[in-house]
């Protein structure tokens, strides 16, 4: 009987419906909150604060950064000129990025009442706010047209950075110096689609720096006479550029479009997130091989959250999930934020979260706060009998970054439990016998990633 019940209170604590704790704070009376970035102990919430030029549809925008502590109480709020601010021109932010020495702004900005093509741009601050440098990436031809150009993801080298993006139909793809200094800008179009006649364009809106070479995330996009939907590519190219490996993501059935919306590097692999207006594929790759590790989809979500060594958290505006390594969830909750667009979101503390949006009417620039009460994964490393032995009395719910096939290490706990592919999993020194008679099956190996839980009694 005692063993019954303590299976039914671990049962009942996953699968019951689990309270979200949601703070909103209004950071600017007007704007759009576009992107949030955590470093050390301060956020850096970034935005367009908007401005009407006459009494139509016609509007100009400038660059916001607003600092915050962790419990988002602003330290300083500053407003910077737009990019061209003779033409009033609409500047968009794609994202702000610690750099470990500073900050850095990219996004892309239209001349308004001048040209209707899109110009990139880099700009650098130094975490007090001041503008170290602002680069433009556009081109001029003698005929008077422009390229057009999206700057939407920059992450570190060894040598400086690389940027990324589109470039007309293209991806573009930009390498910069430790300054910031354009050092190369590429057109890229997968060799497959530079031929096709039903090829419309390449948007590449992740990049992901590693010590032989990036991966690429990318869109591909048909004419729409075509009747086929939107690829998502995942790709990785060696320090030279030359392709390494390729990954393609579409929806065999052409009913859904697909996009890359996401890539995290987490434990040798690539994590992708590709979307859909109703559901996310979520994809562990292989990072020196791109070998599709596992694969899952969730409804209802659209981007995820790397936990460092707790797993992800998948979120949109109206749901959160939390998974472990394994792709498990062991927490799920509904949101409601219908008046808010939720672009990215920041990890603070264990089960604590923190996202930038923005109210419709009027516009105004919120942080929004979500603390979960769901379990923590409390390790990620190495475990260890040593570390199993020193848990208190209670449940614990932990992860392994290397593979465990020596079980001994819970000798001197009551159960262990894992809920892995569908199904249960146990191992008890005590109870093993009866727990088969129960039916379930026993638990013998934790691969790398895995999450599980522990039962003690000291």
């Amino acid at each position: 009987m005692r063993i019954l019940l303590f299976i039914a209170i671990f049962v009942m604590g996953v699968v019951a419906d689990s309270n979200i704790t949601v703070t909103q704070k209004d950071l600017d009376s007007s704007g759009w909150g576009r992107y949030v970035e955590k470093s050390g102990k301060n956020l850096y919430f970034v935005g367009d604060a908007q401005y009407s030029v006459d009494s139509s549809t016609q509007y100009t925008s400038s660059l916001k950064i607003i600092k915050t502590d962790l419990n988002q109480n602003i330290v300083w709020d500053r407003n910077y000129s737009s990019m061209e601010p003779d033409f009033n021109s609409i500047d968009i932010v794609n994202k702000i990025k610690d750099t470990g020495k500073g900050l850095v702004v990219i996004g892309n900005y239209q001349p308004n009442y001048v040209v209707a093509d899109n110009f990139g741009f880099i700009r650098v601050f130094d975490y007090n706010g001041n503008e170290i440098k602002n680069l433009r990436i556009f081109k001029m031809y003698k005929n008077g047209n422009f390229d057009n150009i999206f700057i939407y993801d920059i992450d570190k080298t060894s040598t400086g950075y690389m940027a990324v993006g589109s470039l007309n139909d293209g991806s573009l793809i930009l390498k910069l110096d430790n300054d910031f200094n354009e050092l190369n800008r590429a057109k890229y179009i997968p060799s497959e689609y530079s031929s096709d006649n039903d090829f419309l364009d390449c948007i590449s809106r992740k990049i992901i720096t590693l010590n032989d070479g990036y991966i690429l995330g990318t869109t591909i996009q048909f004419n729409s006479s075509s009747n086929r939907t939107s690829i998502a590519m995942v790709e990785k190219f060696d320090s030279n550029g030359t392709l390494v490996w390729s990954k393609k993501f579409k929806d065999t059935n052409n009913s859904y479009d697909k996009s890359l919306k996401n890539l995290i590097y987490a434990n040798g692999r690539i994590y992708a997130v590709i979307d859909n207006y109703y559901f996310m594929d979520f994809i562990a790759i292989d990072a020196v091989s791109g070998s599709i590790l596992q694969q899952q989809t969730y409804p209802g979500v659209h981007n995820a959250l790397y936990l460092d060594n707790e797993g992800f958290l998948l979120y949109s505006k109206d749901k959160i999930i939390k998974i472990d390594f394994s792709f498990n969830i062991f927490f799920e909750d509904s949101l409601d934020n219908a008046d808010y667009a939720i672009y990215n979101m920041q990890y603070i503390a264990p089960n604590k979260f923190v996202t930038v949006g923005y109210t419709p009417y009027p516009q105004k620039i919120d942080s929004i706060e979500y603390s979960l009460n769901a379990p923590i994964l409390e390790a990620g490393a190495v475990i260890t009998k040593k570390y199993i032995d020193s848990l208190s009395s209670g449940w614990h719910l932990i992860g392994t970054n290397l593979k465990i096939t020596d079980l001994s290490i819970f000798d001197n706990c009551y159960y262990v439990w894992q809920f892995k592919n569908g199904r249960w999993l146990s191992f008890s020194n005590l109870f093993s016998k009866k727990l088969i008679d129960l039916g379930f099956e026993k638990l013998s190996t934790l691969d790398m990633g895995d999450g599980f839980w522990v039962y003690k009694i000291r």
